[in-house]
């Protein structure tokens, strides 16, 4: 199972669930950024970081074009 299906699999079950995207920016800068500010992870003070309130975060990087290898 990807994390895409597992993504879509949360959200069908009624759950909080966000893939690479948190709003309008990538989970990963968001959390980055919070982290970098002395905040928890979870916890950016940017309106365009939809990350507080979601049960599950199924992929926390920059998106797909921006894979580690």
């Amino acid at each position: 199972m990807g994390s895409t299906s597992l993504q879509s699999y949360l959200e069908c079950g009624g759950y909080g669930s966000v893939h690479w995207l948190c709003g309008g920016r990538y989970c990963g800068d968001c959390i980055e950024e919070a982290i970098q500010a002395g905040l928890p992870p979870f916890s950016s003070q940017d309106p365009k970081c939809k990350i507080n309130n979601i049960d599950s975060y199924t992929q926390i990087d920059r998106g797909p074009e921006n894979l580690v290898q």
